[in-house]
């Protein structure tokens, strides 16, 4: 699932990786779609701390997306 590479990506070029998760807040636009995310989610994180997350659905996204991450996550200087 793309938005967990982008993530993935984003703790790289904080020098971080998906240990270091803390919390995710995931905002889909149908919760008919948890199933699938939920298994992505497993599936990237397989092997990591599971970190504790909110997911809620959204009335609307601008443009075609689907799933929107905001994730907090722990990066030493």
């Amino acid at each position: 699932m793309k938005v967990f590479e982008n993530l993935e990506q984003a703790l790289t070029a904080a020098q971080s990786d998906l240990s270091s998760l803390l919390k995710l807040t995931v905002y889909l636009a149908d919760l008919d779609e948890f199933e699938d995310y939920n298994a992505a989610y497993l599936t990237c994180l397989s092997g990591h701390p599971l970190p504790p997350r909110t997911t809620v659905q959204v009335a609307r996204f601008r443009g075609e997306k689907r799933i929107e991450i905001d994730a907090v996550a722990a990066v030493t200087t």
